[in-house]
């Protein structure tokens, strides 16, 4: 199945697909059953306070959407199309969009996100965004909290029933009345004035946990964890 963010043949999308991802996410979890799992978030708010960076893979972006929702939230996204289409959905939530990724304004993106972490605003981030390889997370996130301070927090949710397409990253949107598993893993601190290979250390523990949290959520779901790539 084709991905209606992005499939070309689609001409009726910029239009009207902001206002029914919107409509649908609200429908989704507002009608879903939901629990939750790892980090209790009272838990993770007494110990981190300030604004968080809040990573997650790509597939996985649609209860992350709905979580990081708002005023005092922001996604970094892709300059382009897509991207443009996603900041126009959630910015009907008041939700901000700062624009770059690791391919086009990656430099300018990683600015701007500071400037509004340091504002008290918290960000949201794909670290395998926005073209893959998927589950492979690039350094731009720990470099993000390098710079600003803010701890990077994985999210993670699976849902049944869902529905998988036939995308790079196989992204998976889930159904209404169903249920679903949501998950924050354990704060990543990076150390400031880290840049280049200081941050790989970082880089691979992101890339780790997400990828645990991952699993978890997926084998409440009853499904076996999608395969990591190189």
């Amino acid at each position: 199945m084709p991905n209606p963010v992005s499939d070309p043949r689609l001409p009726w999308r910029d239009s009207l697909l902001p206002g029914l991802i919107r409509g649908y996410l609200a429908l989704v979890w507002r009608t879903s059953r939901i629990a939750t799992v790892g980090v209790p978030e009272a838990d993770l708010r007494r110990r981190s306070p300030g604004p968080l960076i809040g990573a997650f893979w790509h597939d996985r972006m649609l209860w992350p959407a709905w979580a990081f929702r708002g005023p005092g939230y922001a996604v970094l996204v892709s300059d382009h199309a897509d991207g443009r289409r996603i900041a126009r959905a959630v910015g009907g939530f008041g939700t901000q969009a700062v624009f770059g990724s690791s391919l086009r304004g990656g430099t300018a993106g990683l600015h701007n996100a500071a400037r509004l972490i340091a504002a008290g605003v918290s960000v949201a981030v794909t670290p395998d965004g926005p073209v893959g390889p998927p589950r492979v997370a690039k350094p731009g996130v720990v470099a993000l909290a390098s710079l600003t301070g803010a701890p990077i927090v994985p999210m993670a949710y699976a849902a049944r029933p869902e529905l998988v397409f036939s995308s790079w990253d196989r992204f998976r949107v889930p159904l209404p009345l169903g249920r679903a598993w949501t998950a924050l893993g354990e704060p990543l601190a990076v150390p400031a004035g880290l840049d280049g290979a200081a941050l790989e250390p970082f880089r691979v523990a992101l890339e780790t946990a997400l990828t645990e949290l991952t699993a978890e959520v997926d084998r409440h779901a009853g499904r076996k964890p999608a395969a990591r790539h190189a």
